[in-house]
């Protein structure tokens, strides 16, 4: 079985770190308001072999900020968006006579 997880950070995106320590493995948890992504370790798992996973994740995300920093220095800067406010009507000029 083939299994895709797709995670789509966005601007209420959190990162957490949950330590318990030396009482239990630790939990990374991503979350925002539409998904929840929890990175842990398994009893079963050979902490080994979940310390080599760590690892690689570490060097991944490194990887991943100095692409994401690369592309953003030459792309073109992102305009936030507008809301879409409702506009007050002007006030008619008023005229002397």
């Amino acid at each position: 079985m083939t299994v895709h997880l797709g995670f789509y950070a966005a601007a209420d995106t959190t990162v957490n770190l949950h330590d318990y320590g030396t009482e239990r493995t630790p939990i990374l948890s991503l979350g925002n308001i539409a998904e929840h992504l929890t990175i842990s370790a398994l009893d079963s798992i050979p902490l080994t072999d979940h310390l080599t996973f760590a690892r690689h994740l570490a060097a991944a995300a490194a990887d991943y900020l100095a692409a994401l920093e690369m592309y953003a220095a030459q792309s073109a800067p992102i305009k936030p968006r507008r809301r879409n406010r409702r506009r007050r009507p002007r006030a008619a000029a008023k005229t002397t006579a």
